[in-house]
C-alpha cells in the first residue's frame, strides 16, 4: 500500500472553494433545527473562522497542516494485501464452498490459480492447459453470480481512494447521511440529542474518510449541500502523548483506518470496551456544548468512555476512568425534514434563526459575518457603529472611542497613553502638547489661536458657566 499527499491545488479541486462557501451558508440555514444555544451558535461559527478560533482548537489544523477547508487529503493506492475488490472477491468465492471444493489434494494447484491476485486483476486462468475467463468459469462452477461480478467489477474500477482526515462542519454533517451506510447519527432518523454540529466544538474529535472523491448533492430542509461519499469512515480522537484513537468504523473494518494512519507515520491505538484496554487520555479539557433547554447536547462515544474533571464544568476522554454514555439531551430530534412549527413552539422558541446580528437582529449568511468580542454582527452595523482602535487593531463601539490626534483609540489605549482632551477643539492629545489655562485643557493650536483674542475670554466664560450648571 503505498499513501501520499495531495497538493493544495489536487486538494481544492477536489470541492472547489465556492462550494465551500456554499456549504457553509447552507449549514447556518438549518442550524435551528438543531436546538442549540445561543452559545452554542456562536461557538460553532467561531470555530470555523481561523482568526476566531481558539489556540486549542487551532492545534489539529497546526498539527494535520490542513487547508482552509480544515481538510488534508491523501492518495491511497491498495496492492495485494489491501485490495478492496480482490477481497470482496475471495470473500464470496469462499463463502459459495469454492475454497472447500478447490482445496482438495488434486485440486490444490487449481485453487491457488483461482485466489492468485494477478489472475483476478487480468481476469483469466489456465484450466486444462487452456486460458480461460476466471469470471466466466467460476460462474458455471456456481462460485460467483453476475450480482457479485457487478459489484466487484465496480470495485476495480478505483483501485485507489482518497483518505481524508477532517474537521469540516459539513463532514460530521453527513456522517451518516445520504451514505452507502447509516447510524443512529443519521438526520433522517428520530433521535435524542442529535448534536452533530455541536461535535465540531471538541477539540480533542476529528473524522477520518476514505472516498473515491465523487461529490453527493443533498437537500435538507431547502437548503442545498456538496459533499463527499464516503466507502468507509470512523470518528478519531487525539491523545495527550499525541496518539489517535479510532473510536469505530463504518460500515465495516475491511481497511483498517489505523493502519492508514500508520502508513502515514501516526501513532493510535485501538481501545474498545471490553476486557484490557490500553488507556487513553485525551489531549484537551473541554465543556459540552448545550442545547436551548441547557442539556447537554449529544457527544458521541462509542467506545470511549468521558470523566468529569472536579471543580470545573469540563470533561476529558478516558478510556479507564470515563463513563461511557450518549450525554444526550432529553428532547427527541425528528427527522429533519419532519420537524414543523408545532414543534419547535412545543419545545423551543420559534423565529429563532441560527446566525443573528447582535445589533438589528436581522439573519446572517455565512460571508456576512463578523464577530466582536462575544458578539456576532452584519456587516453593515459593523460598518455603521464600529471602528478600529488605531493602537490594538480591536474593534470597538464608536460610542467608546476617542478622537486622539495619532487616530481613533479604545478606552483602554487612550488611559495607558495618556492622552488628555482639549477643551474647545474636542481633540485628545499626548500631554506634552497641552497647556492648563485658568480651568482649561487647551492644546498648543487652540492656545495660539484664542488665548489672546477675545473669543478665548467669551468662550471661557461660556464654558464656565456650563460647569456651574452642572454643579448647581
Amino acid at each position: 500500500m503505498k499513501i501520499t499527499k495531495l497538493s493544495r491545488k489536487k486538494e481544492l479541486e477536489l470541492l472547489l472553494p465556492s462550494s465551500e462557501t456554499d456549504n457553509m451558508n447552507s449549514f447556518c440555514g438549518i442550524l435551528p433545527y438543531f436546538f442549540l444555544s445561543d452559545k452554542a451558535i456562536y461557538d460553532v461559527y467561531k470555530n470555523y473562522n481561523k482568526s476566531t478560533r481558539d489556540e486549542e482548537n487551532n492545534w489539529f489544523d497546526e498539527f494535520f497542516k490542513t487547508n482552509n477547508q480544515r481538510r488534508v487529503w491523501f492518495d491511497v493506492q491498495f496492492d495485494e494485501d489491501t485490495d478492496r475488490a480482490f477481497k470482496l472477491y475471495l470473500d464470496t468465492i469462499r463463502y459459495n464452498g469454492c475454497d472447500k471444493y478447490y482445496s482438495k489434494s488434486r485440486y490444490d494447484l487449481l485453487w491457488r490459480s483461482v485466489s492468485s491476485h494477478k489472475n483476478f486483476t487480468d481476469n483469466s486462468m489456465v484450466l486444462k492447459k487452456q486460458k480461460v475467463k476466471l469470471f466466466k468459469t467460476l460462474i458455471k462452477k456456481g462460485a460467483l453470480c453476475n450480482k457479485d461480478i457487478d459489484e466487484i467489477n465496480t470495485m476495480k474500477k478505483n483501485p485507489r481512494l482518497s483518505l481524508c482526515i477532517s474537521r469540516n462542519p459539513i463532514d460530521y454533517l453527513f456522517c451518516s447521511t445520504d451514505q452507502p451506510f447509516t447510524s443512529c447519527q443519521s438526520l433522517y432518523q428520530d433521535t435524542y440529542g442529535k448534536g452533530l454540529p455541536s461535535l465540531t466544538l471538541d477539540p480533542n474529535r476529528f473524522i477520518i474518510f476514505l472516498s473515491e472523491g465523487k461529490i453527493v448533492r443533498s437537500n435538507i430542509r431547502g437548503y442545498t449541500f456538496k459533499h463527499f461519499r464516503y466507502s468507509l469512515r470512523s470518528w478519531a480522537l487525539i491523545g495527550n502523548d499525541d496518539t489517535i484513537v479510532i473510536v469505530r468504523q463504518y460500515p465495516d473494518k475491511s481497511i483498517k483506518m489505523t493502519e492508514l494512519l500508520e502508513t502515514i507515520g501516526y501513532k493510535t491505538k485501538y481501545p474498545n470496551s471490553y476486557g484490557d484496554r490500553k488507556v487513553f487520555i485525551s489531549k484537551f479539557e473541554f465543556v459540552i456544548p448545550k442545547l436551548k433547554d441547557d442539556t447537554n447536547s449529544f457527544i458521541y462515544i462509542d467506545n470511549i468512555g468521558i470523566k468529569y474533571l472536579p471543580g470545573v464544568d469540563k470533561v476529558i476522554y478516558d478510556s479507564k476512568d470515563g463513563m461511557v454514555d450518549s450525554m444526550g439531551g432529553s428532547y427527541l430530534m425528528h427527522n429533519i425534514e419532519e420537524i414543523d412549527s408545532d414543534y419547535m413552539e412545543d419545545h423551543f422558541e420559534m423565529g429563532y434563526a441560527g446566525f443573528r446580528c447582535g445589533y438589528c437582529g436581522l439573519s446572517m449568511t455565512y460571508e456576512s459575518i463578523e464577530t466582536i468580542g462575544e458578539q456576532m454582527v452584519c456587516n453593515k452595523c459593523i460598518k455603521k457603529n464600529f471602528t478600529t482602535c488605531k493602537i490594538c487593531n480591536y474593534s470597538y463601539n464608536i460610542r467608546n472611542i476617542h478622537n486622539t490626534e495619532d487616530g481613533e483609540m479604545c478606552g483602554h489605549c487612550y488611559t495607558r497613553e495618556g492622552f488628555i482632551l482639549c477643551d474647545i477643539c474636542d481633540i485628545s492629545y499626548h500631554p506634552y502638547k497641552i497647556q492648563h489655562k485658568e480651568d482649561m485643557c487647551l492644546c498648543n493650536n487652540c492656545l495660539d489661536h484664542y488665548y489672546s483674542s477675545m473669543e478665548y475670554y467669551s468662550l471661557h466664560k461660556r464654558l464656565l458657566e456650563t460647569k456651574l450648571e452642572n454643579l448647581l
